[in-house]
């Protein structure tokens, strides 16, 4: 995916970086409540008007993880906004057997 056609217009100049997440991860999970002054979700690109600078960012069907900032700074702010360094798999080891299932031990 290239630069969302509503970012040309607001970053002049974009850095694009593909990140991957520790352990599992879901960029939906994540960014469901990301809707406030400063972050906005639509049609599964998150936007972020950060001190660094604007930022995009949306999640590939393989997994990773695309970032599209003004600057080295704001991709790292958004690798932190989104918990991508954050490894929970210690955590979710014990609902394995619930995956393959389809049942979850809790609601999300």
């Amino acid at each position: 995916m290239s630069v969302p056609p509503a970012a040309r217009d607001i970053i002049d100049v974009v850095l694009e970086t593909t990140l991957r997440p520790r352990g599992p991860y879901s960029f939906a999970l994540t960014t469901r409540l990301a809707g406030d002054a400063t972050r906005a979700v639509r049609d599964g690109v998150l936007t972020c008007a950060l001190e660094e600078g604007i930022a995009h960012a949306w999640q590939r069907a393989d997994g990773s993880i695309v970032v599209q900032a003004e600057t080295d700074a704001a991709v790292d702010r958004v690798r932190f906004v989104l918990a991508l360094d954050d490894d929970v798999s210690e955590f979710t080891r014990p609902f394995a057997a619930c995956a393959g299932s389809g049942r979850f031990a809790f609601p999300l």
